[in-house]
C-alpha cells in the first residue's frame, strides 16, 4: 500500500471533477437533427435525390444554424425552423420505416420551442 507524508500530498497537483450536464442550445438542436438528416441521405440517397422536401427542410436548418451562429434575430431564425419544419412534415416518406425523420423533427421541434422562449422571454 503506498502511504504518503502530509508534505508529498500537498506537492502533488489537484484535479477537480465537476459533472455539469449541459442543456443543448437551439443551434445543437438543430445540428444533431442535421446530422440525422446526413445520415438518412448517406444511407438512401435514392430516396434523398427524389424527395425535395428533405432537402428542402436541410437547407433551411442550415440557415437557422448559420442565423444563430451570427447572433442574428430569434425571429430571423424562427422563420427558417418553421419552414424547414413545414417541409419536413410535407415529405412524402414513412415515419415508422425511416426514423430519422421523426428524431429530426423532434429536434427541429425542440430548438424552435427554445428560440421562442428566448425571442418572447414565455
Amino acid at each position: 500500500m503506498l502511504t504518503l507524508t502530509p508534505a508529498q500530498v500537498t506537492s502533488l497537483p489537484t484535479l477537480f471533477l465537476i459533472d455539469v450536464p449541459v442543456a443543448e442550445s437551439p443551434a445543437m438542436h438543430i445540428r444533431n437533427a442535421l446530422m440525422l438528416l446526413s445520415l438518412l441521405k448517406e444511407q438512401s440517397p435514392a430516396l434523398w435525390a427524389m424527395n425535395t422536401d428533405l432537402q428542402l427542410t436541410a437547407l433551411r436548418a442550415t440557415a437557422a444554424v448559420v442565423v444563430l451562429d451570427h447572433q442574428g434575430p430569434a425571429p430571423m431564425a424562427q422563420r427558417q425552423l418553421r419552414t424547414a419544419i413545414e417541409a419536413l412534415l410535407a415529405a412524402d416518406v414513412d415515419w415508422e420505416v425511416i426514423t430519422e425523420v421523426p428524431a429530426a423533427c423532434a429536434r427541429l421541434l425542440m430548438a424552435l420551442f427554445q428560440l421562442s422562449v428566448v425571442a418572447y422571454g414565455n
